[in-house]
């Protein structure tokens, strides 16, 4: 059976049907998902090896389905907010809970305190996992619970990962105050989150929660961009002592989860692959 492309669908005796139209349109989307800066057109056909009529067509079905972007020149393409938006299914956040959970386990072993796993969800921070600290008095939240951008390490660790023009369109709005620390000037947000770029960490110093201290990094995929943060948070008293180890095993515990996301998207690219030539 022949599809409007002209490719054959492809049966399997284990009730498989893989439709090489769809897994060659997701062929392009991992690849601009996974380059590290935008690519273009011929970046596209030299990375598909598909026809440049084919990946033009597939492009053009991508940008209108609002799962990728084009520059502001319109010559380079990568993800959407859309596909983001797409992305916080279950399944999504499982997939990253199972990878953090071995490296959140082995920091609360370490420092004994709160470790949150946390990723974004339209203008607020939603925890999907947290190892707590075995002490009496620890910092609480709880899986699915939100938290502010502006007022939380984890927030502000995924912003400063991002290009400084998206800033805005999570900081459009009056940002609440928390605590007597809580920073509502933007200017003023804008400058820590750029310090937060330089030093590949955050804070949140009593800004969401009188007495606490949190320290977070950010979690960053192959093409550059935030998937979630990783922080500890603790009272002030006790760990503020310890932040700066804390940032150093957190730096190191990301690069390991980030190491195995490369390889969960390796893995989809090379059945991509062979889905779509097969």
């Amino acid at each position: 059976m022949t599809d409007p492309d002209g490719d054959e669908r492809r049966g399997g005796d284990g009730g498989s049907n893989i439709v090489k139209p769809v897994a060659k349109a997701l062929k392009v989307l991992v690849a601009i998902c996974t380059e590290r800066q935008p690519p273009g057109l011929n970046d596209l056909i030299a990375l598909t090896g598909l026809p440049k009529t084919t990946v033009f067509r597939y492009v053009a079905t991508l940008r209108a389905a609002g799962l990728i972007d084009a520059s502001a020149g319109g010559d380079r393409y990568h993800p959407s907010l859309g596909l983001w938006l797409l992305g916080q299914g279950t399944g999504v956040h499982e997939m990253l809970r199972s990878l953090c959970l071995p490296v959140m386990l082995s920091l609360q072993k370490e420092f004994n305190e709160t470790v949150n796993l946390g990723t974004l969800r339209g203008r607020q921070v939603v925890y999907i996992e947290i190892v707590e600290s075995e002490r009496s008095l620890r910092m609480q939240a709880r899986p699915g619970a939100l938290d502010p951008i502006h007022s939380t390490a984890l927030g502000k660790a995924l912003l400063s990962s991002m290009p400084e023009e998206r800033w805005s369109s999570y900081l459009n709005h009056r940002l609440e105050r928390f605590t007597e620390r809580t920073i509502t000037d933007k200017a003023r947000l804008h400058e820590q989150l750029r310090e937060a770029r330089r030093f590949g960490a955050a804070y949140d110093r009593g800004e969401n929660e009188e007495g606490a201290l949190c320290v977070a990094v950010p979690l960053i995929a192959r093409n550059g961009s935030p998937v979630a943060a990783l922080s500890i948070s603790a009272p002030a008293h006790r760990f503020e002592d310890k932040a700066g180890a804390a940032i150093a095993a957190l730096k190191k515990g990301a690069a390991e989860i980030e190491a195995g996301l490369r390889d969960r998207v390796s893995l989809a690219g090379a059945s991509l692959e062979r889905a779509s030539e097969g």
